[in-house]
């Protein structure tokens, strides 16, 4: 087994969703053939039920990874790495909203081998790239670096495996258990409404401790770079307001948990 290490400059402790502290190069472990008693015997798991898992646990960890990215800067760098088609937004915004029912097997390999690229990319150790060469990796195209630099990538939690073509499929089959049921989740259509219910409540906050955020927002904008965005009424991504939450409890001396209740209130009444 090899062990490949890469520091990100990006890295917030607090999201592990898309994962860059280390990479673990192994093959996955599978989960045994889910089984289940009927009728006093031992059976398969009804397929349609491990679908709907797989397909929620990667509604989870594709989210933040393509809301990296706008929808015409994926497709492009799909189109010029692999000089196909087959990456189209509405297969973006059915993996995101969880609408799609049998995603293509062209861009499951094409997700999968971005993902693995970013990483190879990315990397400046000769070890990572390697193992992720011999995983079928390759460089992305250099003229779109200002696509791929620095993105994170999806990988499976706590093993820190970087996700390829194949362990996608496994994981939306539900066969791979990417570790993350109880990962904080803000869906991608719910991200407007969570932006503005929690801006709403920390000018709230702002107000009962007659704090003039307005005056200090230089000030909370270095703290949190979101917290202006959250103020004004902009839309923050899900995992932004995710990885901002610690911060924010802390800067209005609230808690973590009631500022992500106030997010999970807005998005389950839409």
């Amino acid at each position: 087994m090899v062990f490949a290490y890469f520091q990100s400059s990006s890295l917030n402790q607090h999201s592990r969703l898309l994962h860059t502290r280390y990479i673990r190069w192994a093959t996955p472990t599978l989960t045994q053939p889910h089984l289940v008693t009927m009728n006093n015997s031992i059976a398969y798991e009804c397929p349609e039920d491990m679908l709907a898992r797989g397909k929620k646990q990667w509604q989870v960890i594709c989210t933040p990874f393509f809301d990296q990215l706008s929808q015409p800067k994926w497709i492009n760098l799909s189109k010029t790495a692999f000089n196909s088609t087959g990456f189209h937004s509405s297969q973006i915004t059915g993996a995101i909203t969880g609408t799609t029912k049998e995603p293509a097997p062209k861009w499951l390999l094409q997700v999968g081998l971005i993902n693995l690229g970013i990483a190879y990319s990315n990397s400046n150790s000769d070890t990572d790239r390697s193992a992720l060469f011999s995983r079928g990796a390759r460089q992305l195209p250099a003229n779109l670096r200002e696509h791929w630099n620095n993105l994170k990538t999806m990988v499976q939690e706590p093993s820190g495996l970087v996700l390829g073509p194949l362990e996608i499929f496994a994981a939306m089959t539900g066969l791979l258990d990417l570790g993350i049921e109880s990962k904080r989740f803000i869906p991608h259509h719910a991200k407007a409404q969570a932006s503005l219910a929690l801006g709403k409540e920390l000018r709230r906050l702002f107000a009962q401790s007659n704090f003039d955020w307005i005056e200090n927002l230089p000030s909370l904008t270095t703290s949190c770079p979101v917290l202006e965005h959250l103020l004004m009424g902009h839309t923050v991504a899900g995992e932004d307001i995710i990885d901002a939450l610690p911060t924010l409890s802390k800067i209005v001396k609230s808690s973590d948990l009631h500022l992500w209740q106030i997010c999970q209130q807005a998005f389950k009444t839409t």
